[in-house]
């Protein structure tokens, strides 16, 4: 068991300049965008040997944007043979199917799981699965780099300037057609992405939504995952991106 994985060392071959570049998964010049905050952190199930060490020194060889298949080989985490994945991805599966292909039944579970294990997060696809911070934890209360940031608020501090500068001038050079950020509590970091726009509330302030500069549309959600999104907010998307954008 790893309940509670930490970074007990600083081995000198990371690269702690390559862990701190990571964008996320799939492709910048895909038309659909994922948010989140930092990627989760925990033992891989093919190296029952896992250690917190062992993956910073497999991601500290990664480029910014890495195809997820690719990087879960590395990583030796076959999501593709199993059902386990993280829930989160389910639900931008559903959301890709219904946004990027008006696909009627975008709700379809089985649907979304054939999307997930072919298309999303992939180098040639149409889906970017990007990490506003760049080192992964297990949860919002972990934190296991003591070693680089006596703490996660001085971790923040520090990056966060940068992070939301490169995001911006990523938004504003590939121009998505929707950007999806999500985590709640992260809204207002979310928000200064796109400083000077007005955003509106839909479904009773679960979900916001604002017109980006270049006309593409963006959407605030709470987490996808551990029933903090409804699936009803889902349709409240796909129907809002119809009415909106041909």
């Amino acid at each position: 068991m790893h309940e509670d994985p930490e970074w007990h060392t600083n081995p000198e071959d990371i690269d702690i300049d390559r862990l701190l570049s990571f964008i996320g998964y799939g492709s910048l010049t895909a038309p659909l965008w994922f948010l989140g905050t930092e990627e989760s952190l925990g033992p891989r199930p093919g190296n029952p040997g896992w250690t917190v060490e062992w993956e910073l020194e497999i991601r500290s060889q990664w480029d910014p944007i890495m195809d997820v298949r690719e990087a879960h080989v590395q990583l030796q985490d076959a999501y593709w043979e199993r059902r386990s994945y993280s829930q989160v991805w389910r639900f931008m599966a559903k959301l890709a199917r219904g946004l990027l292909h008006r696909a009627p039944d975008w709700r379809d579970t089985n649907l979304a799981h054939a999307y997930v294990i072919d298309h999303l997060g992939r180098a040639r696809g149409e889906t970017l699965l990007g990490e506003a911070m760049p080192l992964p934890a297990a949860s919002v209360g972990h934190w296991p780099y003591a070693a680089l940031f006596p703490e996660r608020a001085e971790y923040w501090a520090e990056l966060w300037p940068m992070r939301r500068d490169l995001w911006r001038r990523l938004i504003r050079a590939f121009r998505p057609r929707f950007l999806i950020a999500y985590g709640k509590r992260y809204w207002p970091y979310h928000q200064e992405l796109l400083d000077g726009i007005e955003w509106q509330d839909l479904a009773s302030g679960q979900i916001r939504c604002a017109i980006m500069p270049h006309g593409g549309r963006a959407y605030l959600l709470p987490f996808m995952g551990q029933g903090a999104l409804k699936g009803s907010a889902l349709a409240v998307i796909i129907e809002d991106a119809g009415h909106n954008i041909a």
